[in-house]
């Protein structure tokens, strides 16, 4: 993960933290299946512009077909409108998460939770990977992927895409904040306070320095675990060089900058403060990054009538 040079110091201490936490043995365990989760209907109502719900508050699932018995549930994220970003006023404000702006985008499925070891070996396998390139440090089958590049994300991707014959992908970075304020306006999903953090995410503060399997956390009211905290989350965009780039970009579904090296991660993860864990907290990587990065996924089929 990295910073522009004006929060360089900053950077430097994360990376170092990342560097340090993800260096430390986890006890293995093999990634294996589990029972076939029941499969949920997809909305049938329309969506409204409201970034709530149409379907009175009634989270509306789904899930795909890994093989091998192993599932990968979704959540539907209904279309709306939302202010992007972190006002100036904010406790914590990040200068790079500014200014804030209107945002609409069409509504979208999302992974229920970030992409786990067991659901990559489903699709990936271990085989092939070398030690020194692995996905994971901390082995679990539940555990979220804490190491995979862009680039690994990606793949996984294509490959779910292609055995499920639906477009998978990674977030875009308007799509994950606004998955993850889930109509919120407020620093976390949930309100402001630091204290209640501790319920939704694993952080510096509750994580013992190690990783946590997914969903054991409460989520937010669109039914999204972990979102904040755990492991730093890809995102489709290439990073934005300056504030003013994001107020030349689309206000409809916007995909960020058409070029660029680093590419945005966001969340937070469960080596670091809450200040990072906010809803509009960026970071950035290289795309060939592994120290601290998983991801979930998006599919952006049309849900079924």
């Amino acid at each position: 993960m990295k910073k522009r040079p004006r929060t360089q110091g900053l950077s430097l201490v994360l990376a170092l933290l990342a560097v340090l936490t993800f260096t430390i043995a986890a006890t293995p365990q093999k990634p294996s299946g589990e029972k076939e989760p029941p499969k949920g209907e997809p909305p049938s109502k329309k969506e409204n512009k409201s970034g709530v719900p149409s379907s009175g508050g009634k989270i509306k699932t789904d899930a795909v077909d890994l093989g091998g018995g192993m599932k990968l549930e979704l959540v539907w994220i209904p279309g709306g409108i939302f202010q992007m970003g972190s006002p100036d006023s904010e406790r914590g404000h990040q200068r790079d998460a500014g200014p804030v702006r209107t945002v609409e985008l069409d509504g979208f499925w999302m992974g229920k939770t970030e992409v786990t070891q067991e659901q990559y070996q489903a699709v990936m396998g271990w085989g092939s990977i070398p030690r020194s390139r692995s996905p994971v440090r901390f082995r679990g089958a539940r555990f979220p992927m804490d190491s995979a590049s862009w680039d690994a994300a990606k793949v996984f991707c294509r490959e779910v895409s292609q055995k499920t014959s639906k477009e998978f992908r990674l977030p875009t970075e308007a799509e994950w904040e606004y998955a993850c304020r889930a109509g919120s306006a407020t620093r976390f999903c949930f309100g402001d306070s630091d204290e209640e953090l501790d319920k939704y995410a694993w952080y510096l503060g509750n994580s013992g320095y190690k990783l946590h399997p997914v969903g054991e956390k409460k989520p937010n009211k669109w039914g999204l675990y972990d979102m904040h905290g755990s492991v730093w989350e890809w995102c489709e965009d290439r990073d934005r060089e300056e504030e003013h780039d994001c107020e030349s970009n689309e206000r409809k579904n916007p995909k960020g900058p058409s070029s660029g090296e680093w590419r945005v991660i966001r969340g937070g993860c469960c080596f670091v403060d809450p200040l990072f864990c906010q809803s509009a907290f960026r970071a950035i990587s290289r795309p060939s990054s592994l120290g601290g990065n998983g991801f979930r996924v998006v599919c952006v089929s049309k849900p079924r009538s």
